[in-house]
């Protein structure tokens, strides 16, 4: 009886963790007069995945890394087309691919350090490089 009690609480303890982590967290991006509530990638696990396996992209992605440094993204099991702006500690826009190609393998480099990248679906915000954002 004590084991089956142990094993029934390893296991909810296992599913709300795996719930905790994979949840969805909102931010609110702001710029040029108009805000946009985004979801987050602040772990490793979110950050690789990022927006790949949708069919649709209601909402853009805030990507937070652990550091300011060169984050190079790929389109590989991405469907929709995305505008991908990278973002340094400052919060100013430092690099824009706007258009990606759904599917392609190859690597879009910014060549620049960013802490924070943003995705939207393409043609969905009208970001430049030099703009700065705010992050609620």
């Amino acid at each position: 009886m004590r084991k089956t009690i142990l094993i029934i609480l390893l296991t909810a303890t296992a599913v709300l963790a795996v719930f905790l982590f994979f949840k969805k967290q909102t931010a609110e991006v702001c710029f040029n007069d108009s805000c946009f509530r985004v979801e987050i990638a602040d772990n490793a696990v979110k950050i690789q995945l990022g927006l790949m396996f949708r069919k649709e992209v209601n909402e853009g992605m805030l990507f937070i890394f652990p550091k300011e440094g060169v984050y190079p993204f790929w389109m590989k099991n991405t469907y929709v087309s995305l505008d991908i702006f990278w973002i340094n500690e400052q919060k100013e826009v430092v690099f824009v691919s706007r258009n990606t190609e759904p599917k392609n393998e190859q690597l879009i480099n910014p060549g620049i350090k960013a802490k924070y990248a943003l995705e939207f679906k393409a043609g969905t915000i009208s970001l430049t490089e030099g703009d700065v954002i705010e992050i609620n």
